[in-house]
């Protein structure tokens, strides 16, 4: 399998020609994130190789008859295959993989899609050239010509043989990278299809989601009184941002699911919200039910018929709307306060001899959505994917993976607004931003543990490229 080493203004050449405006940079991002696979792959023939000696000699023919003004750029694309290197580091080193007729017939068909019409039709003309050929047919190709010069008298029949030969081989570079470039685009439209939860990337959210990650898990916790609330979250150096409970006439069976708000299923049972508020569509205003909300969770059909779990459920969710937001100025006067999800409706169903409830019309604070939806009823500018499935991930097993998905695409969408395509943190900021503490008696325990949530916030979100995380202690 041939190492082409392809300039990157020849492959934006060949991306304006093929795919729209707004998908050309993402294309190239991604054929340059694959650009990895040339460690696994042969190096390019050394010059003295049979098949770059068969090249180079063919490549004199054509340079000495009347074919070399039609024939150059064909023969300076061939070069980066089977020529000596160039020398320039500013190359993309791409494995030539010949697609199958299958990936031929698709290829082909996608092509009615390129907004340059004369090169389509030429792409599907070298299509056809390549079809039945694979790289050791072609260089058998450039070898037998080669050698038909040394006993053929007919100079002309000499060029025209070794210009066939090198046709062959460029039909065959030419699709090679034509399917490279298709993958890429249909990985890209298969992950534009994905669906996903939209987060506000405001910095109130994310202030509530790092406080809330760094509540005390277990254990008594004492809430300070202000104002006749209780302050679950004090606003501090980190931000000007407090969460408040009205404990007045609060029900007694919804003081043990605060105390099951304030651990890792309080992230979950977050994500879920935020996923029922993506597929309502974006507006910050949800009719919610305990199904629909079991669902957002993943829990089995067992779980979810279970009248323990169902109220339980409930009972957490219904805590939520008790929860105020506080937001202060710098001076510390209180710029604005309000529920983080306020109540418009409520519907209860009979079980049994109790009344339980079953649903809500459910609004979420604007300060927590207005990245997603502003005010006036315009998307927001300032929101960020993350996976669908992030409430799947069972909090028992992988509680830092539920913070590291809602806490990384924010990071994530706030280093995009600065031209970055990449997060980049140092490993003690990850640790801290997945809540693990470090322990000096087992340094080695924290990375542990951070690895194996990483490994399943991959898993569940249904990652299919490679997420790379540079991390320096």
């Amino acid at each position: 399998m041939p190492l082409l080493r392809l300039a990157p203004t020849s492959l934006e050449e060949r991306l304006r020609r093929l795919v729209e405006v707004a998908l050309r940079r993402p294309l190239t991002e991604r054929i340059l994130a694959r650009d990895g696979d040339r460690e696994a792959a042969p190096e390019t023939p050394s010059p003295e190789s049979r098949v770059a000696r068969a090249f180079q000699g063919l490549r004199t023919i054509i340079e000495g008859s009347a074919l070399h003004v039609g024939a150059r750029r064909m023969i300076e694309e061939l070069e980066a295959l089977w020529g000596r290197p160039a020398g320039d580091d500013a190359t993309i080193s791409l494995p030539l993989v010949p697609p199958t007729e299958a990936a031929l017939d698709e290829i082909e068909h996608w092509l009615q899609l390129a907004p340059d019409d004369r090169s389509a039709t030429a792409w599907r003309r070298q299509i056809g050239q390549a079809r039945g050929l694979d790289w050791p047919r072609v260089e058998a190709l450039l070898v037998e010509a080669l050698e038909r010069h040394l006993t053929a008298p007919d100079e002309r029949s000499i060029a025209l043989g070794a210009l066939q030969a090198l046709l062959h081989a460029h039909a065959l570079l030419e699709v090679s990278i034509l399917a490279r470039i298709y993958g890429a685009w249909y990985a890209l439209l298969r992950d534009l299809r994905r669906p996903f939860i939209a987060l506000d990337a405001g910095k109130t959210h994310h202030t509530l989601l790092t406080r809330w990650k760094d509540l005390p898990k277990t254990g008594e916790f004492r809430a300070p009184m202000r104002d006749g609330r209780a302050e679950i979250i004090a606003p501090d150096a980190r931000g000007k941002m407090g969460l408040r409970l009205d404990v007045h006439e609060i029900p007694l069976q919804l003081i043990e699911a605060i105390r099951k708000w304030r651990s890792w299923h309080g992230l979950r049972h977050w994500a879920a919200l935020q996923r029922l508020f993506t597929t309502a569509g974006r507006t910050g205003r949800i009719r919610w039910n305990l199904n629909g909300h079991l669902d957002a969770l993943g829990l089995s059909e067992r779980s979810r018929r279970e009248p323990r779990i169902r109220q339980k459920i409930a009972h957490e969710v219904e805590a939520l709307t008790r929860l105020e937001i506080a937001v202060y100025n710098t001076d510390g006067s209180l710029r604005l306060r309000g529920p983080i999800l306020a109540v418009t409706q409520r519907g209860e169903a009979l079980r049994g001899s109790e009344w339980a409830l079953e649903g809500m019309e459910l609004v979420i604070h604007p300060v927590l959505y207005e990245g997603v939806r502003k005010s006036t009823g315009e998307i927001g500018t300032l929101w960020t994917p993350a996976p669908v499935e992030l409430a799947h991930i069972d909090e028992r097993t992988h509680p830092h993976a539920l913070a590291l998905g809602l806490l990384l695409p924010i990071r994530w969408r706030w280093d995009h607004s600065t031209g970055q395509d990449h997060l980049v943190l140092s490993g003690k900021k990850l640790l801290e931003t997945a809540g693990i503490p470090r322990s000096a008696n087992h340094p080695g325990r924290a990375w542990q543990t951070l690895d194996r949530n990483l490994q399943a916030l991959q898993a569940f979100s249904g990652a299919r490229s490679v997420t790379h995380l540079a991390t320096t202690s």
